[in-house]
């Protein structure tokens, strides 16, 4: 007996092997986020702001805390900056830091046709934004 694939079109055509005897295929690889809004519609996007008022101090540009039970996946965290004119010298990201005032951030909901809503607590520093860092929390990246 033959062994025979069919191309899933549901016509039964036959799939097509190609003069090397290979069978062409093709494939699509999607972001995470693609599949987290496919098939669970838990993809969001959080942004913070924050003009610096003065160098060498620790201001927080964005607090994210998530409270929710399933996987959080983070895609990316990305930072922009002019050029400072007093000397930003370190940029950091700290887990679970003692938090104070801030601005509450809503996240951005990018599952179409959702009304969902993340599990997060979310401020920026367009108000002051307190990050208490010295304590025995962990550093991530300095």
């Amino acid at each position: 007996m033959v062994d025979m694939i069919k191309d899933g079109s549901g016509k039964g055509y036959l799939a097509k092997v190609g003069s090397s005897n290979k069978l062409d295929v093709s494939a699509r690889v999607n972001d995470r986020i693609y599949y987290a809004s496919k098939d669970d519609a838990k993809a969001f996007i959080v942004q913070g702001a924050r003009t610096q008022a003065a160098g060498g101090t620790a201001e927080g540009l964005l607090y994210i805390y998530y409270t929710g039970t399933g996987q959080l996946n983070i895609k990316q965290i990305a930072l922009s900056t002019e050029e400072p004119s007093d000397g930003v010298t370190a940029l950091g990201i700290w887990k679970k830091p003692t938090v104070s005032g801030g601005t509450a951030v809503t996240p951005v909901n990018l599952n179409f046709g959702s009304n969902n809503t993340l599990d997060i607590t979310t401020k920026d520093g367009t108000t002051d934004l307190t990050l208490d860092i010295n304590q025995t929390n962990a550093t991530i990246i300095t």
